[in-house]
């Protein structure tokens, strides 16, 4: 990550305390999304709008997603690529809510 989106995070993160509500919520979704976009920089072999000889591809925006989890309903931005190949791993592609626990 480049230090600007650090502090673009940190920022967030100290909006998100100040207001207290649903502060684990935002927290969760803010951490799944930074993985999202870490996913496709690992797919693409480089960042958003980075010039680099071992690019595997561009991206193509992205997509609403909507996720439940425990903490509640995670609203995301999965990030999509122009050949249509990335796969996210922590959903599969129909899945809408986090499996539960086997006890």
């Amino acid at each position: 990550m480049t230090r600007k989106n650090d502090k673009k995070t940190v920022n967030e993160l100290k909006a998100l305390i100040g207001q207290d509500d649903d502060l684990i919520r935002g927290i969760v979704q803010m951490t799944v999304q930074e993985f999202l976009e870490a996913e496709m920089n690992d797919a693409l072999g480089a960042t958003k709008s980075e010039r680099s000889e071992g690019r595997l591809g561009y991206r193509s925006g992205h997509y609403p997603r909507k996720l439940i989890t425990r903490v509640g309903t995670l609203e995301l931005r999965v990030p999509q690529d122009r050949q249509g190949r990335f796969s996210t791993e922590i959903f599969s592609r129909y899945q809408r809510s986090e499996p539960s626990e086997a006890r």
